[in-house]
């Protein structure tokens, strides 16, 4: 794993890649949110002609370039409600019924991709991490639940031998259940990019604790957490990490150390499979602060974020939003605001739209990109 940091950590040549959904644009703009409510609602349409793709989230939306799975889009997803502990769908990945989630993932798929052609296909699943370990605050349920289920069985077992036991079955039904929807997808719309979003991730959140001296570096113990999921790299067509802002990064260098280290891990990532080829790595940022409904990035803001990612060799970016985005006028107004930043941004790093193939040699950035928004 030192030979994929110290190369990204150079000015070494990233190894080849697919080739770009739209092949004339080496890195995509994309745009992903429920904006077209601004218009209907309102009557406040947004010029969103310099994304390259445009898709909505609503749950009615169909047959996009980029669509996204949620938990009740995607056949059967077990999980607990944090307040209630109700389960549902069994709860835990070890109780669900596999046939039936393939059936009813089957009919999600064709539902919303109903024909073959190219673009991304995201499975948004945040309810449980596959690794124990990383289900902890609200999700240490998880834990408890597939321990008690393993006491409810073995009631001999002592403490240690249930935790144990229940690590071990969540773990192995968690990592069938990821790998299952992904093949359900690549077997059914096999010219779809299909991956987890949020993965990977690399917990560099410590700027809440020092931001004075944050370096955005992420914690070794992560970087060792996320080479143990090989298995999820393997069968991902596309990494999908998040470079959301918080409020605390707000018009600071740190917002770009935040980031550069993000996209860093997961181009290391990427190439854990296989380390002359690449998988594309297409980042997600939103354009409203991450704990805030109405503060909207600035223009640096979305130079250390869309710059970023391009110079590190990202493919793209999606830029997200749910329904608060559309709540009002006057933050239909706000996001239309924002639109026009991104578009500043975008053309301030400098991002060429050459035209792009496989044969092309590979270079650090697989988009050209000026220096002076450095």
């Amino acid at each position: 794993m030192f030979f994929l940091l110290f190369l990204l950590g150079t000015n070494w040549a990233l190894p080849k890649t697919n080739p770009p959904i739209d092949p004339n644009y080496p890195f995509l703009f994309m745009w992903n949110a429920p904006t077209e409510l601004c218009e209907t609602r309102f009557g406040l349409g947004l010029d969103l002609s310099h994304f390259q793709l445009v898709s909505s989230t609503l749950k009615s939306a169909t047959n996009q370039r980029i669509s996204i799975f949620y938990t009740d889009r995607f056949g059967l997803f077990p999980y607990v409600d944090e307040d209630t502990r109700e389960m549902y769908n069994e709860g835990l990945p070890q109780l669900i019924d596999y046939q039936e989630h393939s059936k009813l993932a089957k009919d999600d798929i064709e539902l919303y991709i109903p024909t073959n052609q190219p673009g991304l296909a995201i499975l948004d699943f945040e309810e449980w991490r596959p690794q124990w370990v990383r289900n902890w605050g609200s999700k240490v349920v998880y834990r408890d639940l597939s321990i008690e289920t393993v006491k409810a069985k073995n009631s001999n077992l002592s403490d240690d031998e249930a935790k144990d036991r229940g690590k071990m079955m969540f773990e192995h039904a968690a990592k069938q259940y990821f790998l299952r929807s992904l093949l359900i997808g690549k077997t059914l719309r096999p010219n779809r990019l299909w991956g987890f979003y949020l993965y990977p991730d690399c917990y560099n959140y410590d700027y809440n604790q020092d931001i004075t001296h944050y370096s955005g570096t992420c914690p070794k113990i992560e970087l060792e957490r996320n080479d143990e999921l090989m298995w999820l790299w393997k069968e991902s067509t596309a990494l999908f990490p998040s470079i959301y802002l918080e409020l605390i990064l707000r018009d600071s260098y740190h917002a770009r150390l935040y980031v550069r280290h993000r996209i860093q891990e997961a181009m290391r990532v990427s190439m854990l499979p296989n380390h002359s080829y690449a998988i594309p790595v297409y980042a997600y940022i939103r354009p409203v602060f991450k704990d805030s409904s109405n503060d909207y990035m600035s223009e640096y803001d979305l130079v250390n974020t869309i710059g970023e990612a391009a110079s590190l060799g990202a493919a793209g970016i999606i830029s997200w939003g749910d329904m608060d985005v559309t709540f009002s006028e006057q933050r239909g107004y706000a996001v239309r605001l924002c639109v026009r930043r991104m578009d500043a941004a975008y053309e301030s790093t400098g991002i060429e739209m050459t035209t792009y193939t496989s044969t092309l040699t590979p270079s650090r950035s697989r988009s050209t990109k000026q220096e002076n928004w450095q």
